[in-house]
Parts: C-alpha cells; sequence; structure tokens
C-alpha cells in the first residue's frame, strides 16, 4: 500500500442519515467541488457516485416524509399511498 493514503483525506462511506454529509453534499451541489468537503466519500455499488447518492438521498427523504405509508410491491408498484386519493402509481426506474 502507497504511504500517499495517509496524507489525504479519510474516506467514509457515504450516508445519507447522517446530518455532516448531507450537508457536504449540498455543499458540492452548490459550489460543483468537494474541495471544502474534510472527508473522501465512497459508495458501495459500482455506480456513478454522485447519481448513486442523489438516488440514496431521495429514498431517505421519501422515507423520512412518507414512512411506513408507503410500501412497495414486488412488481414495484406502489399500492398504497396513505390517505391519498391515489390507488396505483407504477414506478418508473
Amino acid at each position: 500500500m502507497s504511504v500517499l493514503h495517509t496524507f489525504g483525506r479519510p474516506v467514509e462511506l457515504f450516508d445519507p442519515s447522517k446530518f455532516a454529509h448531507r450537508k457536504w453534499f449540498a455543499e458540492f451541489l452548490r459550489g460543483s467541488s468537494w474541495g471544502h468537503c474534510p472527508i473522501r466519500f465512497t459508495i458501495e455499488s459500482e455506480g456513478e457516485m454522485v447519481p448513486t447518492m442523489l438516488r440514496l438521498l431521495t429514498e431517505f427523504y421519501l422515507e423520512q416524509e412518507m414512512g411506513s405509508y408507503l410500501e412497495f410491491g414486488k412488481d414495484q408498484t406502489v399500492y398504497e399511498f396513505g390517505k391519498s386519493n391515489i390507488d396505483t402509481v407504477e414506478v418508473i426506474v
């Protein structure tokens, strides 16, 4: 292993439930740079970093807002939406 890893910023798995991670991501979106972020993010999947982080944030905020009201079926169709007048909505992936 290279000694360069000791000079870089520490690496953390992006976790949208952590306020600091959401704050640093918002700063990245505002300035299009990770320059002021004190850590380097990594993600679990092999996909692109920023789109994956956006998906994780969307899932986090949907869970916060909808909680147990939002249930997904096996065919990725929303079949219950709380007290909404929406009966069925297809999720396009």
